[in-house]
């Protein structure tokens, strides 16, 4: 319960970005900017850190839950109830996001906005509000992801940093038209393959290979986009499409 005001806060702190960084930034656009988002959010969390380590220092602390820790052991893996706790949550958290995206009303008119800015306009859903529900729902989620990550390690100002990190890789790799599933798994590939490189090597060599990924599908998305484009063509031949005509 005590996490309760700090997630509170969390999402107080997103809307009042979104309403006085983000939404001039997209009205000067004429429309939603990814880049512009990550870099403009990436500056303020740069700040937010800075401002951090001059109150509290650099210091880390142990967040107490009070709650009873015991292990279990799958082979060589040897698990916490924390871990189970922070595993089960967030997968209860991604498919209840998916349930309220694909099956509610104010889910389908966010999906709409995400799809078809312009579209969306058109039949009376307001960009404005979707953008502060949005803001408002994930950074509710990222709170609560930040609270799981304090209690797996440290509470220290710029404990959020890696995990920003790896979001912005999933969320380029999946895709910002991406489904909620879609970035949950690209999600967990490189958190298992960061703990494998962390195991196997050295927690040092994660950070490169995870954005050795990212600079890998970089690279190679041009090939990949001519390889679907030329998959489609092969499929569906213009020799295939039949017009026929009527006279009124």
């Amino acid at each position: 319960m005590g996490a309760t005001p700090g997630i509170a806060t969390g999402v107080l702190i997103g809307v009042a970005v979104e309403k006085i960084l983000y939404r001039p930034l997209v009205a000067k656009a004429k429309g939603p900017s990814f880049l512009q988002v990550f870099l403009t959010g990436w500056t303020f969390v740069l700040i937010g850190n800075s401002f951090g380590r001059m109150i509290w220092g650099s210091t880390g602390y142990i967040l107490d839950t009070g709650l009873p820790i015991w292990h279990i052991s799958l082979g060589s893996a040897n698990l916490s109830s924390d871990d189970l706790i922070i595993v089960s949550s967030a997968w209860i958290l991604t498919i209840a996001t998916y349930l309220f995206i694909r099956y509610t009303a104010l889910g389908r008119s966010i999906a709409a906005v995400r799809s078809n800015f312009e579209m969306a306009q058109v039949v009376g859903i307001d960009p404005n509000k979707i953008y502060t529900i949005v803001f408002a729902l994930f950074s509710f989620l990222t709170a609560v992801a930040g609270v799981f990550q304090i209690i797996k390690f440290l509470v220290v100002p710029d404990a959020g940093d890696q995990p920003i990190y790896y979001a912005f890789v999933a969320v380029f790799i999946a895709g910002v038209s991406g489904g909620v599933f879609r970035f949950a798994t690209v999600g967990l590939l490189i958190g298992i393959i960061s703990n494998i490189v962390t195991y196997r090597l050295d927690v040092k060599f994660s950070p490169v290979f995870v954005f050795g990924i990212l600079f890998i599908v970089v690279a190679l998305l041009p090939y990949l986009q001519k390889i679907k484009i030329s998959i489609i063509k092969s499929i569906i031949r213009p020799s295939d499409l039949h017009f026929k005509t009527s006279r009124m």
